[in-house]
């Protein structure tokens, strides 16, 4: 019996907790240094074992394994059976073969399900440990058989409890036997049998080269290339010696369809861009039928227009139609659902509209659009292609999308299109605005001269035209003149010269309209705006397709991109619990956080100034009359910490630690009242009756002329000052609502909303419904049949017409029917000057507003009269207003306290404060410091912290920048000469002040202890002060993220199969678990490097710890019988910005960045991010930020703001040399021509040079493509968008505006995106080529995911491998390097998961998640070999070789790799390399002198696709 020792390593990588005493570990080692254990085919079944382990596979008790060794007994039967299983399990999946399992014990028919590996007895240390330590495993390499065979007879006593191992066992794959003896060569001579390089990179064992680079083998590098490349990698501290062995891995690829990895690519790529490349051109070469003119709108759903006579027939869908071009319109106020639509198609328009259109019951949902659009609900399968401007936002609104089976339709995005050829960065659209505006003035200016002239002359209007268009025609080269924004509006003005009016869609978002039944009499002029969205988009994309074709040639670009528009996510009921635990324990934190700062603020002014405390000195004591008598304040006015929810929460605070908190009164417990107060509440009580019914509020004094609401709120309407806030009429008057529903004024709970009973959906975003406890509420518990009331997006509104709610009315969240009106009262304008608009309001609404749900709640009671109240008649008595002062003396406070309750219209209920964290008492009253030392506010310097004046003068030398101040606002500060004040450090560095130390960027200081609270000192009460204050910033760091992506993750649209029928998954899941899926709107291409764009999934982070919601991701589930496959792309643009500059040689490994990459460890210190923390004196991780943001692009400037980030005393001067040295040492120096001698220079000349650093060579590759007249990307040869095109760029102007940085990011991300498009179409081709049932979910950057079905998911996996394994060839091919380093061929593990995460063993516990979720299955390639033995199954549907294809496959063009024959080249390599300056110089002269003959249209070679482009410019 044979034991694998792949086996035994796989186990202990996925359950090694169960070793926590025998298990030796290796933390420090790389990854790749596992398959170091794996080269050993056979193991002992008892030995001793290291295991050299990733950080995220080491348990959580790494620490405890320290160098035990591990002995292990394995069940032979139990062995057996498990890899029989797992096998029969696999070849199951792809036969749909399920019989295997039956006969199975039961734990081995759940490895089908969820393979797991052999189960192992830890039994204790061996008292005589059989052979090999793990050291000795890469000795064992090469050794003869006859040793191995000595080693198998030694252990081969049949009475030992442990198994022989057999070298020969049939359990041993031969993809990872070693190669036969033809097979295996050596180039560097230092390992029989293993491949490698002249600087030690491990390259592809023999027989996977010859397939993925078949053909003559490439020339070897001169052997002076080759010395100056080990003289470099010396020169930077890096030696071949240390190179890591890898076992070698063989089996059978899939064959390539050409002779070779660039045609095989293109061929596959037209084969998954077909039928669709060629429909989208047919379409973009056609027209439109004319549009119609009148619009069928008697019923809902599709109809069909005859494009010759225009009239119109319904349909159920538009049926064989296959060029569609489609927009949706939505009243996003009222429903995510649409309301309307219209297509257009070679044949006929369309026109749809949802039945809610047409709903005239009464019902609470009726008129709230809830239906999906069918477009192809005969034959979803047909392949069509649907185009649209932001066309991800429209498929989420059509029915047959929400379904496992991807639909044959494909979204084409104009505005991705437009993005990838006219985009504009985000660095470059103030210039673009300014330039517009510029335009707009210079045509106005135009106008009004012609005017004049036309005036003066008598001369026609006509005569304005000409000169105008003259004029504008002769500066047309700017970069901003031929680019965009992204709105349809700026696209058609850039494409068609045409103005849209889009002024209409306001409409959907009238803020009035609460049914869609009320768009009827508009429907016409609706439809007609929506289709005229249409025609301008067709119109669009006959403009921009061909020119997306022409700088996006490659067949793989478009499929990719086509295939990324169709992402789906599949959820179930967890997606609803997850938004209603998140929210609830926001609420819980952020109350809390209030109620503590109340607290201190409470227990503040109660205790007094501090004499000595720096944070109370602060304060301003002075002592201001009280705006309320504290004896008239309502006990639940004070906000308490909920002790119940806290002992229900495992990460409360804990009880014994609140003293503070127990001695506020509390919101939610009843307290008894003062006397005064308690008088007043009996006066409320005997005018209220103990039950009201709904009919009277209905119908009660409908002969009312002067109601108390208007006799008491008269001054309300005047505008005469009040003294508080409370029984504002005017809102309720205007009938003010947000989103659509009413606002209403509580005296408990202040404005708030009023839904019908009916609407369930309203708790996530507003909380759950309110009650009522305040005895002039009683109008609301009558109410509540009808009606439940929540507080707007669950915020406390004090009045709707503050000037901080102008954001929210310009949004649309506020409306009015008197919208005019508002929006001046909002914008600061008196209301004595509306008074005649307001009297209108006020009739109209004595009118027709008792019917309402704001007259409901309104006093309708004659002001002067007795009224009859279930039948009896009583004396109205004349109430005194709660909060009111209705007593002399109401005290002193003192201002710092009175700043928090403001007065006049904005004034508060008694006992509520204006204090948030944002507010600038809150870090004093919070008793904050700065590493230790107190925090001081400066109105010149914003927030510093200060030192003693005797620790500064130790500190003059350091890195500390001392504060000065210069006004006399900070008197204080300055008079202070016993300490010293130095800023706290701000994110974007330099000297910009602080404003809000609890901000977001501060996070991290409060987790890493740098900002926190000060305890109390010896001798002075604290009475939990201190806590309470810790506590509150805990809080409000658990709550930053939900509070920047709720609104985004509450509004995604979730659709659930009980509600549409089907959405072909297991019928019973469906119900049972509640399945849905989402779609996000992505745009494919969304930046001007291709990379794709949308606003919550792509930028949602992993779930942490301490942060409430983020374990967002894990909600995307797998339903019964399926899995999510993926991988994440190891340091993918890391590693295609350097095997760029290995280019320069054509030999992996061969640049210091390259070698390092690839070969460099952490242990060793050879890796990039450990060479990089070295020179900047900082951790690992903070490291890799600079180095990425380095080959983005960014500069020194960047680097210094980073530094001062993760180091907030490190002085300027300091930071900025650091920062030099990294550069110097990374980038090198930059030899420049002279300013004269650039100007005599063709435009095809090189004008400066990198020398001298470990990245020198990378950055004059990525330099001179991205300075090159059309750039290209290496892999498929992608053009860059205009705006980044040299020809419209600046030559010579001011520092900044030829956006270098830009440029040189766009080479390296745009080169990212290729390669995903890569993948994807590589999975696309064997997905369909061998019936893999798979299909794509999402790709999160370098993540990308699959749902697959649950017996294909092995398959799916050894796929991803393999389309890998293809895709990294591609690259390397065109950058003229025909071989693959061992280690980057395949991805490190495949994750085989139910969840949606970053890894399979994160547990997603967050403070609103507690429950941890079982991790999934992580197999490398060798784990995947093992269960598949390399084989994909049968082929479905043979693809068509380039063997069998006529003639020669017609390649896309890309820029050919360098010449390395040629002498200059190598002179070329040389000066890169040294550090002199003028050697530099010299080359540089050299190169421009050989090549000024050359066209100087380009830089290097010219190819025919440069040509065409420069040709359509």
């Amino acid at each position: 019996m044979a034991i694998r020792l792949l086996d035994v390593q796989r186990y202990l990588l996925h359950r090694n907790n169960a070793f926590q005493t025998t298990l030796s570990v290796d933390l420090s080692a790389r990854a790749t240094t596992i398959s170091r254990l794996l080269k050993s085919t056979t193991c002992h079944s008892v030995r001793q074992i290291t295991q050299y382990a990733p950080k995220k596979y080491a348990p959580a008790n790494s620490k405890q394994l320290k160098s035990h060794p591990v002995s292990i007994r394995i069940n032979e039967k139990e062995y057996s059976d498990h890899l029989h299983a797992s096998r029969e399990a696999y070849r199951a999946g792809w036969n749909g073969v399920q019989s295997v399992e039956s006969g199975l014990p039961s734990r081995i028919r759940n490895i089908k399900r969820n393979p797991k590996f052999i189960d192992l007895e830890d039994v204790g240390t061996d008292p005589e440990p059989q052979d090999v330590a793990a050291e000795e495993f890469s000795a064992r390499k090469g050794t003869d058989s006859a040793q191995g065979q000595e080693q198998t007879a030694q252990n081969s006593d049949p009475t030992s409890p442990v198994v022989a191992a057999n070298p020969t066992s049939s359990y041993m794959p031969a993809s990872l036997a070693e190669p036969s003896p033809s097979e295996s060569s050596s180039e560097s001579g230092s390992e029989p049998g293993i491949r490698r390089n002249a600087v030690g990179v491990q390259l592809l064992s023999p027989k996977l080269h010859k397939q993925l680079f078949p053909g003559k083998p490439k020339s070897e590098p001169s052997p002076t290339i080759t010395a100056i490349s080990l003289q470099h990698l010396k020169d930077n501290d890096l030696s071949p010696d240390g190179a890591a062995v890898l076992p070698e891995i063989n089996f059978d690829l899939p064959p390539l369809q050409g002779n070779n990895i660039r045609e095989h690519f293109q061929q596959i790529g037209k084969d998954i861009a077909e039928p669709y490349l060629s429909m989208s051109q047919q379409f973009a070469e056609g027209s439109l039928p004319k549009m119609p003119q009148t619009w069928c709108t008697s019923q809902p759903g599709w109809y069909r227009y005859d494009k010759d006579s225009g009239k119109g027939q319904p349909v159920e869908d538009l049926g064989e139609e296959s060029l569609i071009c489609f927009d949706v319109e939505v009243l996003y106020r009222l429903s995510p659902y649409p309301v309307m639509a219209t297509a257009a198609t070679p044949n006929a328009w369309y026109s749809w509209l949802s039945p809610a259109v047409f709903e005239k019951d009464t019902s609470p949902t009726s008129g709230i659009p809830s239906t999906l659009i069918p477009i192809a609900k005969s034959k979803p399968e047909a392949p069509r292609i649907i185009v649209g401007h932001n066309v991800g936002y429209d498929r989420s609104k059509v029915l047959e999308e929400y379904h496992v089976t991807r639909s044959g339709s494909r979204w084409m995005d104009t505005l991705a299109l437009h993005v990838a050829t006219k985009g504009i960065t985000s660095v470059q659209r103030p210039a673009w605005l300014r330039r517009k505006k510029e335009k707009h003035q210079a045509k106005e200016h135009r106008s009004q001269s012609q005017s004049l002239i036309n005036e003066f002359e008598g001369l026609e209007e006509d005569a304005e035209h000409s000169i105008g268009k003259d004029t504008d025609a002769m500066d047309t080269t700017r970069w901003e003149d031929v680019t965009s924004a992204n709105a349809l509006s700026e696209v058609a003005r850039l494409h068609l010269k045409l103005k849209v009016d889009k002024s209409i869609r306001n409409e959907f978002g009238n803020p009035d309209i609460t049914s869609a039944a009320q768009l009827q009499p508009d429907l016409q002029k609706l439809l007609q705006y929506c289709a005229k969205d249409v025609d301008v988009t067709h119109r669009v994309l006959q403009k921009i397709l061909p020119l997306f074709l022409l700088s996006c040639p490659h067949p793989v670009s478009f499929a990719g991109a086509l295939t990324m528009g169709n992402p789906f996510l599949p959820i179930d009921k967890s997606w609803k619990e997850y938004i209603k635990n998140a929210d609830a324990k926001y609420r819980e934190l952020e109350g809390g956080v209030k109620g503590v700062l109340w607290e201190l603020a409470y227990k503040l002014k109660q205790q007094g100034r501090v004499e000595g405390d720096p944070w109370s000195e602060q304060l301003d004591w002075e002592p201001k009359t009280a705006r309320w008598n504290d004896d008239f304040v309502y006990a639940e006015q004070l906000p308490k910490k909920d002790h119940a929810a806290e002992a229900e929460t495992e990460d409360g605070i804990q009880s014994g630690k609140t003293d503070l908190r127990d001695a506020a009164p509390s919101l939610t417990t009843e307290a008894p009242l003062t006397p005064a107060v308690a008088h007043h509440h009996n006066e409320v009580h005997q005018q209220r009756p103990d039950s009201i019914e709904m009919e009277t509020l209905d119908t009660a004094y409908d002969s009312t002329t002067n109601p108390r609401w208007l006799a008491q709120g008269a001054s309300w309407l005047r505008g005469q000052s009040q003294t508080s806030k409370l029984g504002d009429i005017l809102p309720m008057v205007l009938q003010v609502t947000y989103r659509s529903y009413p606002l209403v004024e509580s005296r408990e709970h202040r404005w708030i909303i009023a839904a019908p009973v009916s609407r369930e959906d309203l708790t996530a975003e507003h909380g759950e419904p309110l009650t009522f406890k305040h005895p002039e509420d009683f109008r609301f518990a009558a109410l509540s049949a009808r009606y439940k009331f929540h507080r707007p997006a669950g915020a406390r509104i004090n009045s709707p017409f503050a000037k901080i709610r102008k954001s929210d009315w310009v949004a649309g969240l506020y409306s009015s029917p008197h919208g005019d009106l508002c929006t001046s009262l909002v914008a600061g304008s008196s209301r004595e000057g509306h008074v005649d608009a307001i009297r209108q309001a006020t009739q109209a609404f004595l009118g027709t507003g008792r019917v309402t749900v704001q007259g409901l709640v309104m006093d309708w009671q004659d002001a002067d009269t007795k009224v009859t109240r279930k039948g009896r008649s009583v004396t109205t008595p004349k109430v005194q207003p709660v909060g009111r002062k209705i007593a002399v003396g109401n005290g002193t406070w003192p201002k710092w306290f009175w700043d928090l309750v403001p007065g006049g219209v904005n004034t508060l209920p008694p006992g509520e404060l204006d204090l948030t964290v944002r507010k600038r008492v809150a870090p004093l009253l919070l008793r904050l410091r700065w590493k230790g030392y107190p925090l001081f506010y400066s109105r010149e310097h914003g927030w510093l912290y200060r030192i003693p004046s005797a620790e500064a003068l130790n500190n003059a030398q350091s890195s500390l920048k001392f504060t000065t101040f210069a006004e006399s606002s900070d008197a204080k500060l300055v008079a202070d000469t016993s300490g010293t004040y130095i800023k706290i450090p701000h994110a974007a560095g330099g000297d910009a002040n602080v404003g809000n130390p609890l901000s977001k960027p501060f996070l991290r200081y409060v987790e890493n202890g740098v900002l926190a609270s000060a305890p109390a000192e010896a001798g002075r009460p604290d009475n939990g002060i201190a806590q309470a204050a810790a506590d509150a910033m805990t809080m409000n760091a658990q709550c930053s993220y939900w509070i920047s992506a709720r609104e985004r993750i509450i509004e995604q649209m979730d659709v659930y199969a009980q509600d549409i029928g089907t959405m072909g998954f297991d019928k019973t899941a469906e119900t049972s678990e509640n399945l849905g899926i989402i779609l996000p709107r992505v745009i494919t291409m969304g930046t001007v490097t291709r990379r794709a764009v949308e606003a919550t999934w792509l930028t949602a982070s992993n779930a942490k710890k301490n942060r409430v919601g983020s374990e967002l991701k894990a909600m995307i589930r797998a339903p019964s019988g399926y899995a999510i496959v993926g991988a994440d792309v190891d340091s993918e643009e890391l590693w295609i910005a350097s095997v760029m500059g290995d280019s320069q040689f054509g030999m992996h490994g061969a640049t210091a960045i390259g070698w390092m990459t690839l070969e460099g460890t952490k242990a060793t210190g050879t890796d990039l991010h450990s060479k990089t923390a070295k020179i900047l004196n900082t951790t690992r991780d903070n490291a890799k930020i600079f180095n990425y943001s380095r080959i983005y692009g960014a500069g020194i400037k960047h680097a210094v703001q980073l530094l001062k980030q993760h180091n907030p005393n490190l002085a300027d001067e300091e930071a900025e040399r650091l920062a030099k040295n990294l550069y110097t040492a990374t980038k090198g120096r930059k030899a420049n021509l002279g300013r004269n001698q650039k100007q005599a220079l063709p435009k095809n000349a090189i004008k400066s040079l990198w020398h001298g650093g470990s990245e020198s060579y990378l950055f004059n590759t990525l330099e001179s493509i991205a300075t090159s007249p059309l750039p290209q990307t290496p892999a498929l040869g992608c053009g860059v968008t205009d705006a980044l095109k040299k020809v419209y760029l600046p030559e010579n102007g001011p520092f900044g505006t030829d956006y270098l940085p830009s440029r040189i990011n766009w080479v390296v991300q745009s080169s990212g995106v290729d390669y995903l498009h890569l993948l994807i179409i590589g999975m696309e081709y064997l997905i369909k080529k061998y019936d893999i049932s798979a299909r794509y979910m999402i790709s999160l950057h370098d993540e990308l995911r699959y749902l697959v079905d649950e017996r294909d998911k092995y398959r799916a996996a050894l796929a991803l491998q393999i389309v890998n394994a293809w895709t990294r060839a591609l690259l390397c091919y065109n950058l003229g390097i025909h071989d693959l380093p061992q280690g980057v061929t395949f991805f490190s593990a495949v994750d085989i998961d139910r969840y949606l995460r970053k890894e399979v063993d994160m547990t997603c516990v967050t403070p609103s998640q507690s429950i941890p979720l079982e991790r999934g299955e992580s197999l490398g390639i060798e784990g995947l070999l093992e269960i598949t033995n390399g084989d994909l199954g049968p082929i479905k549907q043979q693809q068509t070789d380039a063997s069998d294809a006529t003639g020669e496959i017609e390649l896309t063009d890309v820029t050919p790799p360098p010449d390395l024959t040629s002498a200059l080249h190598e002179n070329y390599l040389q000066v890169q390399a040294g550090k002199d300056g003028r050697a530099a110089i010299d080359y540089i002269n050299r190169y421009n002198t050989r090549h000024a003959s050359l066209d100087k249209t380009t830089t290097h070679n010219s190819t025919s696709s440069d040509i065409k482009r420069k040709i359509v410019k």
